[in-house]
C-alpha cells in the first residue's frame, strides 16, 4: 500500500496494513519491514 499526502512529500509505503475490530474499538495497524543481506547489521551497538 503506498499513499501520497502532499505535492511536494514523497510516497509513503508500508508492507503489511492490518485492522482489528473489538465490539466498538477498531484499530489500524501499519507495518514495515526491513531486509538486511547480513544479520549483525540488525544488530545495535
Amino acid at each position: 500500500m503506498y499513499f501520497k499526502d502532499a505535492i511536494n512529500v514523497n510516497v509513503h509505503g508500508f508492507d503489511g496494513v492490518h485492522i482489528s475490530i473489538n465490539g466498538d474499538q477498531k484499530k489500524l495497524w501499519l507495518g514495515e519491514s526491513k531486509l538486511y543481506s547480513r544479520v549483525m547489521a540488525t544488530v545495535p551497538g
